[in-house]
């Protein structure tokens, strides 16, 4: 089991491989430019994934890292605004800790 890490007040993350993580910044992406989340489909559309295993799939890993919170229906990925403005603040450059794998 992958151990939590704190890299600020309030926010205790999972390490998440760079796949992961370019799914997570998508996500970010989307809702700043278009003022929502993608759906499950544009996900794979954008990565070229026939399949909408692979986008569950990630969108599961990055709920049990904490990066995002799911509800129920397409779109329902929910992400933390203070964490993304954190990160933002680095220049979306995360913390060694936080890599998980080949990055």
């Amino acid at each position: 089991m992958t151990q939590e890490i704190s890299i600020a007040e309030g926010f205790k993350l999972k390490p998440i491989t760079k796949r992961q993580y370019d799914v997570y910044h998508f996500i970010v992406t989307e809702v700043w430019d278009c003022g929502m989340q993608p759906t499950i489909r544009g996900i794979c559309d954008h990565f070229g994934w026939s399949g909408t295993n692979a986008a569950s799939t990630h969108l599961r890993a990055l709920e049990v890292a904490g990066w995002v919170s799911r509800g129920r229906g397409c779109y329902g990925v929910f992400l933390d605004m203070d964490f993304v403005r954190l990160i933002a603040g680095w220049n979306w450059e995360i913390p060694d800790e936080l890599k998980k794998g080949a990055w």
